[in-house]
């Protein structure tokens, strides 16, 4: 009997090998660890569950950036070779965001999805989107606050 195992779940399995390795052997006087890759940064956001909010890489740097809400899940990120960035809006809180704007606003030529860099929920409005669909939408948008930006 032959198992198959799927590329994409080899690089996570991979990562998460990678990640435990880093956790699990990197004492405090030990060298900075080795930098996380985009598979070990979207494991480590994923284990930080609501304390994460999105990883990226940072394009000056070329580091990889997980963003958190507390100095616990900081600490977490840097051992795993990523960058921490504190951000405002958990990944729970900007999911809840997305989720509404799904049931109440749904409106052709919209669309939108979560900027990690930013922290916000970022609703794009096409040139169609006028008068009362306009007036709709912003005040969808409005109740979120700093969470969403209007583009």
């Amino acid at each position: 009997m032959t198992l198959s195992i799927e590329r994409p779940w080899c690089a996570v399995f991979a990562a998460v090998i990678a990640v435990i390795g880093v956790l699990g052997t990197a004492p405090a006087a030990q060298a900075a660890p080795a930098q996380a890759g985009p598979e070990a940064a979207a494991v480590v956001a994923s284990a930080l569950g609501s304390r994460a909010a999105g990883s990226y890489r940072d394009l000056g740097t070329g580091r990889m950036v997980i963003t958190v809400t507390d100095e616990g899940a900081a600490r977490t990120v840097r051992a795993a070779g990523a960058v921490p960035k504190r951000v405002r809006h958990s990944g729970a809180h900007l999911a809840s965001v997305t989720a509404s704007l799904d049931k109440h606003a749904r409106i052709a030529g919209t669309s939108w999805s979560v900027d990690p860099v930013t922290n916000q929920v970022v609703v794009s409005v096409d040139s169609t989107v006028t008068g009362a669909k306009l007036a709709r939408m912003t005040a969808a948008t409005r109740q979120f606050g700093a969470a969403v930006r209007v583009e």
